[in-house]
């Protein structure tokens, strides 16, 4: 039977009663060794043998305990220090999730997660701000329930769809403690555990009430508008950069009779019947988008069908540094107005043309006034003279001097006689020529205001029609009238030119000048003289120019084309200073 193992006690205490035995011996305290069961002699050397062999046996298990101990320190050593890393991630993810959930508190957006029952488990500042609920009122409370949220689908959508997704993000109607609505863009996320199980959902909500309700008064304003911009009688179209048509007013719609549905992407150059594929329109137009800048006053006219024409105006709309995103596009219909201007430049021609007559008749009666009086009045006055001056010369004393006063009467009749038929129609200028009646003019002017006024021309060989020689000679007649009223000048010059372009008269004076805004303004007074001289002018296909400087004096060229047969497109030109 095999012996049973001793413990490391039990060896310990024979080795100990076999060293006492072993001394005993030594010493011959004692001969024999009584045990419990036996009496035996025991000799020295199988005593020391046996304590020998105990105590390599001892050593043997101390080594062995020695060795387990050590192993055991060490795995307690390795638990101790797991515990430790535990311990300390542990206080490091507290610190970081307090840390975290601080800097949620500092967010302005409603933050809070909820577990996968829909009860709260965090709630941060902005929550607590924007809901009105503390963080202690809120955790554990079913969020659905406490915000009384207006979904835009139903719950159970959105849940399944984060679960399969991972994520859902919506815009949500939440009711704050208050009783006030809040919309809110809402995101949702999911959380899983280490298993992969869903655990918890982050909601962020970021307060749009108020962008909301300004896209709400922004549609208003702008259906407002269009309101507004369909009542309007021009046509309005908004282009892209491709000059594609992104919408249109009704006008637009009606005038081009076009779908409202259909030509919306259309680009404008394909649209109709090749009215707007101009390459001069086109052109403009891409100006527009790559300077950012404008234009007024294009005019397109439409042949087909019944003749149209519109005035275009285009300007961008959100310039970028680099070019227009989109143009709008304002088109005029002045088909009628064109029309009504034919028409009133037929009119006007007719009305110059009768116009034109009128003064023709009426300066060919005043020659035949003018006539009448010379041979009439003027002789009869002329005869009476004579024979008064017969009967003064013939009668007594006692007549002679009343009829001298008589006679000096006479010559003052025959005085304004004289005057009254050169104002009425010079007689020179019909018998002798423009320049020689212009001389004449200058001379009564000259003797009459008291300046100096001089004509110089190359003579009265230009054969001139009876028509313009009138007309030129009031034309002058009129300029040294507003010479003599406002100009305050010394010295004016009438001169007298002409080449193979046309007859030239120029009217110059050293005044005080003065601003021709006042005949473009078609002002009263000085200008309406001018303004009636001009029109006449423009209407036999003359030209009227106007040079003024303050303090330089005043220039009047007045210029008839040689074929002055049709009205001409030369119109008023002036330069001030």
């Amino acid at each position: 039977m095999t012996a049973e193992k001793l413990t490391y006690e039990e060896m310990e205490a024979k080795l100990g009663e076999a060293q006492e035995i072993l001394h005993a011996l030594r010493h011959h305290e004692v001969d024999a060794i009584v045990g419990d069961r036996d009496i035996a002699l025991v000799r020295l050397q199988e005593v020391e043998e046996a304590l020998h062999k105990a105590k390599a046996e001892l050593e043997e298990r101390v080594v062995e305990r020695t060795a387990e101990l050590a192993k055991v320190n060490r795995q307690l050593q390795e638990t101790l220090q797991s515990q430790k890393r535990i311990q300390q991630q542990g206080e490091r993810s507290a610190r970081e999730s307090r840390e975290h959930a601080e800097l949620l508190d500092l967010a302005h957006d409603m933050i809070f997660v909820h577990d996968m029952d829909g009860r709260i488990v965090f709630w941060n500042r902005g929550a607590e701000l924007t809901y009105g609920w503390k963080r202690e009122e809120a955790i554990g409370q079913l969020s659905h329930e406490l915000l009384k949220t207006e979904f835009a689908e139903p719950l159970l959508r959105i849940t399944a769809r984060i679960i399969k997704e991972g994520w859902w993000e919506g815009e949500l109607v939440r009711t704050t403690r208050a009783g006030r609505q809040v919309t809110v863009a809402a995101r949702w996320a999911l959380r899983r555990d280490a298993e992969g199980r869903p655990a918890a959902i982050l909601e962020i909500d970021h307060d749009i009430t108020a962008r909301k309700q300004a896209e709400r008064e922004m549609t208003e304003a702008w259906r407002f508008a269009e309101s507004i911009i369909d009542t309007m009688q021009e046509a309005l179209v908004v282009l892209d950069a491709q000059l594609r048509i992104i919408s249109a007013n009704r006008s637009f719609h009606e005038t081009f009779g076009v779908d409202p549905q259909q030509i919306v992407g259309q680009s404008l150059p394909t649209l109709g019947s090749g009215l707007w594929a101009d390459s001069a329109l086109y052109h403009r137009l891409r100006e527009v988008l790559m300077a950012g800048g404008s234009f007024e006053g294009f005019e397109i006219e439409c042949n087909g069908g019944e003749p149209k024409a519109f005035v275009l105006s285009a300007r961008p709309i959100r310039p970028p540094a680099h070019g227009a995103e989109r143009i709008l596009l304002v088109i005029q219909d002045v088909t009628l107005c064109k029309r009504q201007q034919r028409v009133i430049e037929a009119d006007k021609e007719q009305l110059g043309s009768l116009t034109e007559e009128l003064l023709m008749i009426e300066e060919r009666q005043r020659r035949q006034i003018a006539q009448a009086l010379h041979d009439s009045v003027g002789q009869s006055l002329a005869f009476s003279k004579r024979e008064l001056n017969l009967l003064r010369q013939r009668g007594p004393e006692e007549v002679r001097g009343r009829l001298q006063e008589v006679c000096a009467q006479l010559d003052d009749a025959i005085k304004h006689t004289r005057d009254l038929t050169f104002e009425l129609s010079p007689s020179t200028l019909y018998t002798l020529g423009l320049q020689t009646a212009l001389e004449e003019l200058a001379e009564q002017f000259a003797e009459s205001e008291g300046f100096h006024c001089q004509v110089e021309g190359p003579g009265d060989g230009i054969p001139l029609s009876e028509q313009v020689r009138s007309l030129l000679y009031r034309a002058v007649r009129e300029l040294l009238v507003n010479v003599a009223k406002h100009a305050e000048a010394r010295n004016v010059r009438i001169i007298l030119d002409h080449d193979e372009q046309g007859f030239r008269i120029a009217v110059q004076d050293d005044g005080k000048g003065f601003d021709i805004s006042i005949l473009k303004g078609r002002g009263k007074g000085r200008g309406f003289g001018m303004l009636s001289v001009r029109e006449r002018l423009v209407h036999i296909g003359g030209a009227f120019a106007v040079e003024s400087e303050q303090g330089q004096g005043t220039k009047v060229t007045m210029t008839i084309p040689i074929d002055c047969g049709q009205p001409s497109s030369w119109g008023f030109e002036g330069r001030s200073t």
